[in-house]
């Protein structure tokens, strides 16, 4: 859909609107994700068909709002209202203030520790799809109640001893988190926390964007170990180790990049006046 927007060719347009809707049909199926859970939490954990996955809706969220920013379409309308309410309804848990990762396929909560997994980085994606779907028509009361959520999950995230943000809670009751470091997880909350900025000028969030920020730079990038690149993923403690990180991050980084230069451009032009201020 971005190549149709590039080039003029509908074509492009029609065949990923096709290929969405055949996602969603998969996605919706009662057989669908049997094994997810192993992912969270091992080759022990009990099978999962239908599972209802945040970060799928996540996906189709993003997908379908930047579509819908082409031309209207009344399918494509309903997907992003499905995908907010299901976001913001059914995945955030009320007693906990945080979205959760996974929900049976009749979209109730597992009796089981499958209910207690929080994976912080794609929750926060998530939030900031919900963002940009609010920016899209002006619903600021969307915005500030998906950047309340935001802030939660940064803040839990947060590494108060090593700095830099996790990325998995196993386990929200019992406080218990994978300790590793994803790039990712570093790098999305910069595009959602801009945004914040560019709509509010919050100064909350301006704060959390420069310790991210500079945390991502310091530790992630590799020009002083002589790379022209940047790890993909580490430890708690952000340990460079020569030729662990096999795998270049080709998503997240561009997009934060991209992304966040192109609000950077809008401030700048309004003079770093926020949206807000203007009526926005």
């Amino acid at each position: 859909q971005e190549f149709a927007k590039a080039t003029g060719e509908s074509f492009y347009y029609d065949l990923a609107r096709e290929v969405l809707m055949k996602c969603l049909r998969v996605y919706d199926s009662d057989t669908y994700g049997a094994s997810v859970g192993r992912g969270y939490l091992g080759k022990d954990a009990p099978e999962t068909p239908g599972i209802r996955i945040m970060d799928d809706w996540m996906l189709f969220l993003w997908v379908a709002t930047q579509m819908l920013r082409q031309k209207s379409d009344m399918d494509l309308l309903m997907i992003v209202t499905q995908c907010l309410d299901t976001i913001m309804n059914r995945f955030y848990n009320e007693e906990t203030g945080l979205v959760c990762e996974m929900l049976n396929h009749n979209y109730t909560r597992p009796k089981n520790d499958l209910a207690q997994v929080v994976n912080t980085g794609n929750s926060i994606q998530a939030l900031w799809h919900v963002m940009a779907a609010a920016s899209r028509i002006d619903n600021n009361d969307q915005f500030d109640r998906a950047a309340s959520h935001l802030r939660r999950h940064i803040e839990l995230a947060w590494d108060d001893v090593y700095d830099g943000l996790l990325n998995l809670c196993v386990h929200v009751d019992n406080n218990v988190w994978r300790l590793n470091k994803a790039h990712y997880v570093q790098v999305e909350p910069l595009v959602a926390l801009l945004m914040v900025i560019e709509r509010t000028g919050d100064d909350r969030a301006r704060d959390w964007f420069g310790r991210i920020y500079g945390y991502e730079r310091a530790n992630f990038h590799l020009e002083a170990k002589g790379y022209p690149l940047w790890m993909n993923g580490t430890d708690r403690k952000a340990t460079f180790e020569f030729g662990k990180n096999t795998r270049i991050g080709n998503f997240h980084q561009p997009r934060h990049l991209m992304l966040n230069l192109a609000t950077l451009d809008r401030m700048i032009e309004r003079e770093g006046v926020p949206l807000r201020e203007r009526g926005v």
